[in-house]
């Protein structure tokens, strides 16, 4: 939340900033993969098909933001950047629950 836009601020191109931001998200979440890895918390069964198509979201994604012209990210990227930041301010907490599990399944898959 805070490294795209000051990328974007500091006159970095929407797709660099976004590509950049991306490749820093996909090392912090191979670490954790291995850190939860490492104490036995992964359900490999159920979580390589979610791996598999997080991994197919974010090549169509990244396909699709080098198609989009930078005056359209430069507007659209904060507008989303502020929905997401809301979102999390308002979203209930994760608990365990099945009910705080349910409202994340959207954004499981990628």
């Amino acid at each position: 939340m805070i490294t795209l836009p000051a990328l974007l601020l500091a006159g970095i191109p929407p797709v660099s900033a976004i590509a950049t931001n991306k490749l820093q998200a996909a090392a912090a979440t191979f670490s954790a993969t291995v850190s939860f890895a490492r104490k036995g918390l992964i359900d490999w069964k159920k979580g390589l098909p979610i791996a598999a198509a997080s991994f197919a979201g974010g090549v169509v994604g990244a396909l699709s933001v080098s198609l989009v012209s930078k005056d359209i990210l430069l507007a659209v990227v904060p507008v989303l950047l502020i929905f997401v930041a809301l979102y999390f301010v308002f979203s209930p907490k994760l608990d365990g629950s099945k009910e705080g599990k349910a409202r994340m399944s959207f954004f499981y898959s990628g």
